[in-house]
């Protein structure tokens, strides 16, 4: 049986919970994220893979853990809290969806000019700042209050997909590229 699968490339060799070429894959990009001049080290894959696998193994139920979608249409926009922190208007949210590289590469596809839905990451950079301002408190009105404000930006559609367990799917395989960014939601658009 080995001598047919390894002549006619039969199920892909698997150590743990993940097939072999996942983990070599994953090594080499974070390889790529970092530097590049760590393939001169010897033994450079067998150092790497047991961070990696970690680092997968934290990735699966990251991604399994990540809320329900959220409908991002203009009806949306005023319904749901998250959209409003997200963005500062239906339109400016719409906006930054026509102009997402991801989300128009995506649509070009014959599976994404057939979606009625598409489904994907939505990362955002989020700064927060300290400011004064008024405040009421009972019937009085103070002034130079220390508030916080928190914006979004740097909004980067990943992944987009047509049906959520694919855009998920896709999230485990290749999430460890997004980590870096502070704020992650997923984001249901209808076309």
């Amino acid at each position: 049986m080995n001598l047919f699968q390894s002549i006619f490339g039969g199920r892909e060799e698997t150590h743990g919970n993940y097939p072999e070429s996942r983990i070599e894959a994953a090594i080499e990009r974070a390889v790529d994220g970092t530097d590049a001049r760590l393939r001169l080290l010897p033994g450079y894959r067998k150092r790497l893979r047991v961070p990696v696998i970690h680092a997968i193994d934290q990735i699966v139920p990251l991604v399994d853990n990540i809320p329900a979608p959220v409908a991002a249409g203009p009806r949306e926009f005023t319904a749901d809290s998250t959209l409003c922190a997200f963005y500062a208007s239906a339109a400016a949210m719409l906006d930054q969806f026509s102009r997402d590289r991801s989300l128009q590469e995506y649509l070009a596809t014959s599976e994404g000019r057939g979606a009625e839905r598409v489904t994907a990451l939505v990362l955002a950079e989020r700064t927060q700042r300290t400011t004064l301002g008024i405040d009421l408190a009972g019937e009085t009105l103070r002034r130079e209050v220390p508030q916080v404000t928190v914006n979004f930006r740097e909004h980067n559609v990943v992944d987009p997909r047509d049906s959520e367990p694919e855009a998920r799917r896709q999230l485990k395989l290749f999430s460890d590229n997004y980590l870096d960014r502070s704020v992650t939601t997923i984001l249901a658009g209808q076309r």
